[in-house]
């Protein structure tokens, strides 16, 4: 099966500012997260039920080289980000996105 990507309005905004955090520390570092973030996006696109899974089938797949995971739903045909997250913070704002979109 194919499966198309779609990102949750608010977890584009979440991926802006922890690249523009990253661009504050060093510059072109967001690029860097960035680029682990679409890697680990492709790799979900070619597995998507490879991952672990979390209640409510949300999956949770780490990125590389950054303590941040990607949390997502697969609902028929699409793949739904609906959450990039640092590790110490993952569940409280996970639980707040449930409430929130699920």
């Amino acid at each position: 099966m194919t499966y198309s990507i779609k990102v949750l309005p608010e977890c584009i905004h979440e991926i802006v500012d922890i690249c523009d955090w990253y661009d504050h520390k060093r510059p072109k570092l967001g690029d860097e997260f960035e680029l682990s973030l679409d890697t680990t996006i492709t790799s979900i696109l070619k597995t998507p039920k490879g991952y672990s899974i979390l209640k409510r089938n949300i999956h949770k797949v780490k990125i590389a080289r950054f303590p941040y995971n990607v949390f997502n739903v697969i609902e028929s045909d699409v793949i739904l980000i609906i959450g990039v997250l640092h590790h110490s913070r993952s569940k409280k704002q996970l639980r707040k996105i449930i409430k929130r979109d699920l």
